[in-house]
């Protein structure tokens, strides 16, 4: 069994999908498993202020997402001004 933090996990799902690295965005609230597996696997990520989320850690952490955003009902906007249309991997 493989799953977050596996970047065997976001592989297999890219190829077994069919879908290029630049179609997925992993949006996450986790800096150390959802945010590391996406940068790991090269993948952009978006850190989502919501459950484990933390200021404290976020500030300390060597982990960056692409982007950062407050709740996922910003979401929309923030696909809008990417102006991309990307597979969104919620994690």
């Amino acid at each position: 069994m493989i799953g977050k933090p596996s970047t065997a996990f976001f592989e297999l799902a890219l190829l077994d999908m069919g879908l290029q690295r630049d179609q997925i965005l992993v949006i996450g609230d986790d800096t150390d498993s959802d945010i590391a597996v996406a940068r790991n696997t090269e993948l952009r990520s978006v850190l989502c202020k919501t459950g484990k989320y933390s200021d404290d850690y976020f500030i300390r952490s060597d982990t960056a997402p692409d982007h950062l955003i407050e709740s996922f009902a910003e979401l929309p906007a923030l696909l809008a001004s990417i102006n991309q249309t990307y597979f969104i991997a919620l994690i």
